[in-house]
């Protein structure tokens, strides 16, 4: 039996499965996406064990409490920051700022969803994933899910509760509490309205990987 390409691509909305199969089975995701030059990076928001430099920017308020359960999905973003500015919720292209963009010429189609990657001037930030078209992504769009796969040289574009890819996982426990899951390689937290924040830690025990479920 030949195998349905289109219904593959609907529901893991992605290329490249044979990695992010790995991310899923580690993580538990529910969707893959592109694998191709991901960086996803935060800064911001209480202290940072790696001493590795931040952005600049506006910084989050740290979290007040570690049971991220019993946030709200607002709540729990306004702790995430990409390039020193606070997640609004939902994550829209207006509601990060004027300085983000974009990248048009790398969206990719899948016809009920599309992938794009966001920059901030010139430099790539992380990759999003919107459920719409092509023609309908705009800068009120809310974003579905967002993955930051970090190089070496932007591992602190993205920060949660001050936490980076320069950090090893535990540090991310430590600063967020007890997660809904958690193996040796990924811990997974979820706010009581349904946000899912995902992470795995590479061969060096830092972590690689963020994902993001906004919806």
């Amino acid at each position: 039996k030949q195998i349905q390409y289109k219904d593959v691509r609907r529901s893991l909305c992605g290329v490249a499965l044979n990695k992010e199969r790995i991310i899923m089975r580690a993580l538990s995701l529910t969707a893959a996406v592109l694998a191709a030059g991901l960086a996803f990076t935060f800064t911001g928001c209480g202290n940072n064990d790696s001493g590795g430099n931040n952005s600049s920017g506006a910084v989050p308020a740290a979290i007040e409490t570690t049971d991220v359960s019993s946030m709200t999905d607002a709540e729990f973003l306004s702790c995430i920051a990409l390039c020193g500015t606070p997640i609004p919720y939902p994550l829209t292209l207006d509601g990060l700022g004027e300085d983000f963009s974009f990248d048009t010429a790398s969206v990719r189609d899948y016809g009920d969803a599309i992938t794009v990657r966001l920059l901030k001037g010139e430099e790539y930030v992380c990759l999003l994933q919107f459920g719409c078209g092509t023609e309908d992504l705009c800068g009120t769009s809310p974003a579905e899910m967002l993955l930051f796969m970090p190089e070496e040289e932007n591992r602190n574009k993205l920060s949660v509760n001050g936490i980076t890819a320069n950090d090893k996982l535990a540090s991310l426990e430590k600063a967020l509490g007890t997660p809904v899951e958690k193996d040796d390689s990924s811990l997974t937290y979820k706010t009581s309205a349904g946000v899912k924040l995902s992470a795995l830690s590479g061969s060096d025990g830092r972590i690689s990987t963020f994902v993001i479920y906004l919806n």
